[in-house]
């Protein structure tokens, strides 16, 4: 354990200022190996982290006999302290503690008189975010035969860009934020056009892509068969 460590200060408050901790080693026959304790069993052992901490582990032991100790886990955002009673068993004995945060803690403190070895301090990995949803779901086409142009209805689940072409087909995007059904227009270019105008008709293979911020896009294919209405007909 150690009582200088990388991020984390020993000091204890109580009637003795000067000379306020104990370190104690095995020669010393009361505990299995280097631990530290507050001088006076009246004074408080605390335990400050000087680096980002959320979950602490520790073994505790008391002497010359078992007791129940009191254990404060102070926080970084001043939130209600954490408190929990704990029998520590006589050294050379040792009961381990150990505490998960869901956010960062400041401190830990124990009432004198119980050992404190084989610290353990750090932060969790972040449970990483789960993957956005590409499905996505191609609904009605509808056609405007005035227009020669159509629409095709896309379900989609969340925070993403809905777009749509192809060969002939001019390219179009639409926005969302939330899950939601937008409709994105068709119309088509080149030869295809020049097929709609000559026959009032003609069949465009669309492909429809839907991409998610911060994931995978998905694409569906579609047959969108449009009509031009000519004037006087």
């Amino acid at each position: 354990m150690g009582a200088i460590a990388p991020g984390v200060h020993f000091f204890a408050t109580g009637s003795s200022p000067d000379r306020n901790l104990a370190v104690l080693t095995p020669t010393q026959g009361q505990v299995p190996s280097t631990a530290i304790d507050a001088n006076d069993s009246a004074d408080t052992l605390v335990v400050d982290f000087t680096s980002p901490v959320d979950t602490v582990g520790f073994d505790l032991a008391s002497c010359p006999s078992e007791r129940t100790c009191t254990l404060t886990i102070g926080y970084v955002d001043l939130s209600p302290a954490t408190t929990r009673s704990v029998t520590c068993p006589q050294s050379p004995d040792q009961r381990f503690f150990g505490f998960t945060a869901d956010r960062l803690i400041d401190y830990v403190t124990l009432n004198g008189g119980v050992f404190l070895d084989n610290l353990r301090f750090g932060t969790r990995t972040p449970t990483p975010a789960p993957t956005p949803s590409n499905a996505l779901a191609v609904g009605a086409v509808r056609t405007a035969a005035r227009a020669g142009t159509a629409t095709v209805s896309v379900s989609v689940p969340g925070i993403g860009t809905t777009t749509v072409g192809g060969k002939d087909v001019a390219a179009a995007s639409v926005d969302s934020a939330r899950a939601r059904t937008v409709s994105l227009p068709v119309a088509v270019t080149g030869a295809l056009r020049k097929a709609l105008k000559r026959t009032g008709k003609a069949t465009a293979q669309v492909t429809v892509t839907y991409a998610p911020v911060g994931g995978t896009p998905a694409s569906r294919d579609v047959t969108v068969k449009l009509r031009l209405k000519h004037q006087g007909r």
